[in-house]
């Protein structure tokens, strides 16, 4: 699996140096393809992985929190994958918004559960 995502990578980088060198502009599309070619291949792997935390998860009685470590997990390879691209176009800027909503959303997925910690602490201290 990770052979083939580098090979259509490591091609996909040679493409856009040799097309860039004869100046095509099309360049960032190309990279933006690539990136969803990658992530399409990746996909049936990524589904196998989430059973397997559904299953494990299932068997412990960990439902709710298996399930927002994986919705983090899913923010944080979103969020880094597009601000990559959006770097890659030469929009920094935007890239670090797309950082910030996902570290902002990660937040609020975590906040009930720190809130838990917390009354758990204040409860083992009383």
């Amino acid at each position: 699996m990770i052979l083939d995502a580098c090979a259509l990578a490591l091609l996909t980088a040679v493409c856009a140096f040799l097309l860039r060198e004869f100046g095509w502009r099309g360049v960032p599309l190309l990279a933006v393809v690539a990136v969803i070619g990658v992530i399409a291949y990746v996909l049936p792997y990524i589904y196998e992985l989430r059973g397997f935390f559904e299953d494990a998860s299932d068997s412990f009685g960990l439902g709710n929190i298996t399930s927002s470590v994986l919705k983090v997990i899913g923010i944080w390879y979103l969020a880094g994958i597009v601000s990559d691209v959006c770097r890659d176009m030469g929009e920094g800027s935007v890239a670090s918004a797309v950082v910030l909503v996902g570290r902002v959303e990660i937040l609020l997925i975590a906040a009930p559960y720190f809130f838990d910690i917390v009354k758990l602490g204040v409860s083992l201290i009383e």
